[in-house]
This record gives structure tokens, sequence and C-alpha cells, in this order.
């Protein structure tokens, strides 16, 4: 027979009035053998309910927020990235002071970008996206036949200054 915790913590409470802790443990073993709480943990909730608490309940837990990804923290990284897209992960992970892997999860999952070509971009454009990048191919193929020996120098600066998703 399997209890929970806090049925166990029920048992315990009940049986403080009995006597030792030791006491308290043997007739626990009785009832529910292998199920039972170790000593310990039957010594520990025991001091606990003879010092007077009542709750059954564990104390909240102090230490790291269970998670830091955030709307704010996603904002955030997005902003970073819309600001530069060549920026590193490590450099995202020392301005906001959040894990390497919380950062790579805003990243992949949460704004679903990639890196392609040392540059981060959305895996999956959007329709209007898809429209945008097809028009300016078509641009720059209607510049490559025109002017060809003028065509490389147009592109870097355009790609310098516009193309950026």
């Amino acid at each position: 027979m399997d209890l929970t915790k806090i049925e166990h913590r029920v048992v315990i409470k009940f049986l403080c009035k009995e006597g030792a802790k030791s006491k308290i443990h043997q007739h626990v073993v009785g009832v529910y053998g292998d199920g039972a709480p170790h000593y310990s943990t039957v010594a520990k909730w025991y001091s606990e309910f003879k010092r007077g608490l009542e709750s059954l309940e564990d104390d909240p837990q102090s230490g790291c927020p269970a998670d830091v990804v955030t709307p704010e923290t996603i904002a955030q990284v997005e902003a970073l990235i819309m600001q530069d897209h060549h920026i590193k992960t490590d450099a995202i992970v020392t301005e906001l002071d959040i894990s390497h892997g919380s950062v790579l999860m805003i990243i992949h999952d949460r704004l679903g970008m990639s890196k392609l070509s040392a540059r981060l971009v959305p895996r999956n454009l959007s329709a209007q996206d898809r429209h945008q990048w097809l028009e300016s191919s078509r641009e720059l193929l209607e510049i490559f036949y025109t002017e060809q020996a003028n065509f490389l120098a147009r592109i870097i600066c355009q790609l310098q200054t516009t193309q950026y998703v």
C-alpha cells in the first residue's frame, strides 16, 4: 500500500501524540511495510510537528526561478537579434545574464529562428516575407541583366543596407 508524502505526514502527525520517534516508526513500518517512510523522514516530521508546525506541505524552496524564459526575456533577445543579426549567443548570454541553453531555446523554439550564413533569420518565412524575398530576387535579376559590370558592387551595398530579415 503506497501512500503519498502528505498521507505519510498525516499519519506521523496523528501518531506524535503517541510517543517517541522510534515507536512511531515501528508502528508505521508494522502497518505499511516497505511502503513506510524511512526513519529519518519520521524523525524530521516528528520534530517539526512537536515544534508546532501545522502545515503538511513542504516550505517553498529558495533559489533560482524555475523559468527565466519570460515574455520580457524573449522580447529582449529578439531586440538584440534585430539590432545585430550577426550577434553571437555568448554575447546575448552576457548581456541578459541567462544561461546559454535558455538563449538557444528562446531563439529556436520561441522565436523560430536559426543560424543561416552566420545570421539569425526566421526559420519559416511568412507569406509577406516570401513575397518580399521574391520581389527582391526579381529586382536583383533585372539589375544583373541590365548592369552586369556593376552588379557585384550594387549587391554588396544593397545587402548591407536593406536585405536583413
